[in-house]
């Protein structure tokens, strides 16, 4: 914060109109409409930002994790996604074959 005279970190950066306090960074709406791009980076390195809306928290905004296909795979497989599918027509392998020897 501007003026202070100890050397101890602020808890409170009030920089650039958001609000940041123990690596929880908050942000008003229109803050949001005027920042989107520079909010939107910060979320994309790891930050999480809180949107509020009147003081009131109403949104998150937060990085997108990726996924390989391998841990969706085996997460819907946890979750039981395929043993809800059931077995499939055992004749399905006999048409493939056939569509590929014509």
């Amino acid at each position: 914060m501007k003026g202070r005279t100890d050397s101890k970190p602020s808890r409170i950066d009030v920089s650039h109109g958001c609000v940041t306090i123990k690596g929880m960074k908050k942000a008003s709406i229109r803050d949001l409409h005027m920042r989107t791009g520079a909010l939107v980076q910060e979320a994309a390195d790891g930050e999480v930002i809180i949107i509020e809306k009147r003081g009131v928290a109403v949104a998150e905004l937060r990085q997108v994790k990726k996924k390989t296909a391998g841990e969706a795979f085996r997460e819907l497989e946890r979750q039981g996604y395929f043993k809800r599918l059931g077995k499939t027509n055992s004749q399905i392998d006999r048409f493939i074959s056939e569509d590929r020897d014509r």
